[in-house]
């Protein structure tokens, strides 16, 4: 890409020839470190452009410096922020020899002249940029082109021999969003000056930023019944929403200061090319005129949740403080313009650390501002969200629907170029996931019960093994327990036989259970579900002692092996319905060993050769899991679809096909 890029500037630039020699200096720019951008960003901060010149021959004393335009263009637009119009002047800053806070002077306005001094650098007294009257170091942008900046009439003086001058560029601020799909997503710029005479940049083409996404958003959903009045003694949380950094340092202050809102010294960010881990760049709150706020963020990283087709009749709530996350990670919820723009203000909590959402025509947004952050660690916080309302019973239709929520990292952007008023920085909005729904679903209804492994309909399930329960409104609230099943899940409890399965994870359509020990010996039995107090039909299922199924991980069977697999190596197949075993443990709880065997030992073939059996038994750490290893055996044909059949006295499981070697 590179190359294509210089290929393509060549062509709408002019090409630099070389100065006379001993007049003008030869630099080389590069960037001292490839700053990491987020993706969704419209005016993100790049890397400083660092150009290092020596040789040439200073300015005699007293006469004028040589004025040198530099032009930078980027494969991007430009979007640092404009702080004048007409013309448009940039934050952008162009800095000389690196000036120490106290001796930084702006340019009032370019052209600027400076009279010679006969050499040296800034660290000499005898500089011409050494901050004293007119022997300015510090000069501002104007924005000519969607993607170009420039500066006309810099006063550049050679350093002569043994010298190196530094010409730093700073502030450049891109929409890097427009990259994302682009063949190599990564800010490129090119570094032009002239005239020839006075200044030539060798490797005037540098990747000044890299992307990856900034945020990685989450969130948890929950359904509810239009005819029960919700939250209405106070809001408890519904779902969670998770806002996670995608790199370390993604989540910023606004600046370097205590207070989020300080613009004084104390939020000085003035030492040129020292890395600062908050949203603004280089800054000087002394700087006058045009040059005031250069480099200063309008506010930290925001993280904004945007609920979109929210139920007429329905509130919601946020929590003011985060509810989980990183403890070092300090946000704060803020009242903030439609896009989560405008200044720092901080908004209170109401009863339980909630704070209400307003909701105008389906929509509504909360906005927290980071106020802290390490930038060495990933982090994340996680918010609750609240829904209230009281069904009417004049407009049982209106509470019905499902609101959606965009997680995104906040000011979102209006404009796709630099601007005057817009924010910066500021991000693309992403895309909308489910939050919840407000149904009028009535009674659960359960239409099949099948093993969990093949869904074979109407076939027998053995106690111990993983159902699934296939229906609509099987809960309230889709939910998965990662630790093992448990007794309710989502608001959904489930009986057989009035004797409680244990739920592994609920949706609206499917619940899956562990079917109870307790059935062992039966034909069949009785199923019923329940939600939120309301039972669904009792149906019938059909029992078996041994009901072996093989389960699958995507299109292939769940079969572990070595690869390549040699005749005399281990297989081990998991399933489910494997039958009764020793040592058995209570429904819902794993074994914790080895020890739990089955009292039937399975008989396996591979490609129609039998296989020996070391172990069959139930899988420890998981409950309703069976495990059987096996050694390959010698002569099976190799192929991508072996047979492997598995059988439990007279019962064969569902036959599956492996890859061998």
């Amino acid at each position: 890409m590179t190359r294509i890029l210089a290929l393509f500037i060549a062509c709408i630039v002019p090409v630099l020839g070389q100065p006379p020699p001993g007049l003008g200096p030869a630099c080389a720019s590069s960037v001292e470190a490839i700053a990491l951008g987020a993706s969704e960003g419209g005016a993100e901060l790049a890397s400083d452009i660092v150009m290092k010149c020596s040789g040439g021959i200073p300015t005699p004393v007293g006469q004028a410096i040589p004025l040198v335009t530099f032009r930078v263009y980027s494969n991007t637009n430009l979007t640092s922020r404009l702080l004048a119009t007409s013309p448009d002047l940039s934050e952008a800053l162009l800095l000389i020899d690196d000036p120490a806070p106290h001796i930084q002077l702006a340019c009032p306005k370019l052209p600027c002249s400076i009279a010679g001094t006969g050499g040296g650098v800034a660290a000499d007294a005898a500089s011409p940029y050494n901050g004293a009257s007119g022997h300015y170091n510090v000069f501002q942008a104007t924005q000519t082109g969607s993607n170009v900046i420039e500066w006309v009439g810099v006063p550049v003086d050679a350093p002569g021999p043994g010298r190196i001058r530094t010409l730093r560029i700073t502030n450049v601020r891109a929409d890097v969003n427009l990259l994302i799909n682009s063949q190599f997503p990564q800010l490129v710029t090119f570094v032009m000056a002239e005239p020839a005479s006075a200044i030539v940049i060798s490797q005037p083409q540098n990747i000044i930023g890299y992307l990856q996404p900034g945020l990685r958003f989450a969130a948890s959903t929950a359904v509810f019944p239009s005819f029960t009045p919700h939250n209405t003694a106070g809001p408890a949380t519904d779902f969670t929403l998770t806002f996670a950094e995608g790199f370390s340092a993604a989540f910023k202050p606004r600046t370097s200061a205590m207070r989020p809102d300080d613009t004084s010294a104390n939020a000085n960010q003035n030492i040129p090319g020292k890395a600062f881990t908050s949203a603004s760049g280089f800054y000087n709150a002394s700087f006058p005129g045009t040059y005031a706020g250069a480099g200063l963020a309008t506010q930290g990283t925001r993280l904004i949740a945007h609920f979109e087709k929210v139920p007429l009749g329905a509130s919601l709530f946020v929590t003011e403080k985060p509810s989980a996350g990183s403890s070092t990670l300090r946000v704060q919820l803020v009242s903030t313009g439609p896009a989560g723009d405008g200044p720092y203000d901080p908004a209170s909590g109401g009863p339980n650390g909630f704070a209400p959402v307003t909701v105008y025509n389906g929509s509504a947004i909360a906005v927290w501002e980071v106020l802290a952050a390490s930038p060495a660690d990933l982090e994340s916080v996680d918010f609750g969200v609240a829904v209230s309302f009281t069904p009417d019973t004049s407009k049982p239709l209106a509470l019905l629907g499902s609101a959606t929520v965009r997680g995104s990292l906040a000011p979102l952007a209006r404009v796709r170029t630099a601007s005057l008023t817009d924010p910066a920085p500021r991000f693309i909005e992403n895309n909308a996931r489910p939050a919840f729904t407000i149904t009028d679903r009535g009674t659960p209804v359960v239409s099949a019960v099948v093993n969990a492994a093949t869904y074979a309909s109407g076939a027998p399930m053995a106690p111990g093994s993983v159902a699934a329960i296939f229906g609509s409104y099987l809960t309230l609230k889709p939910d998965t327990s990662f630790s093992g099943p448990v007794a309710a899940l989502g608001g959904t409890t489930v009986e057989i036989n009035g004797i409680a399965a244990p739920i592994y994870a609920t949706t609206q359509a499917q619940v899956n259970v562990e079917i109870p020990w307790e059935l062992a010996g039966l034909a069949e039995a009785s199923l019923k579900l329940t939600v939120d107090g309301q039972e669904s039909a009792p149906v019938t299922i059909k029992l078996a002692d041994s009901a072996p199924y093989i389960f699958f991980f995507g299109a292939q069977p769940l079969i572990l092996r070595p690869s390549p697999a040699q005749p005399g190596s281990t297989l081990t197949i998991y399933g489910t319905g494997f039958g009764p075993v020793r040592n058995r443990p209570a429904t819902g709880a794993p074994t914790l060993d080895l020890t739990s065997t089955t009292v039937n030992m399975p008989t396996v073939t591979i490609g129609g050769v039998s296989a020996e059996v070391t172990f069959s038994g139930l899988a420890p750490g998981v409950a309703g899991v069976w495990e059987v290893s096996v050694k390959l055996p010698a002569g099976v044909a190799i192929g991508p679809a072996v047979p492997l059949t598995l059988s439990i006295g007279d019962v064969q499981a569902n036959q599956v096909a492996i890859s061998l070697p």
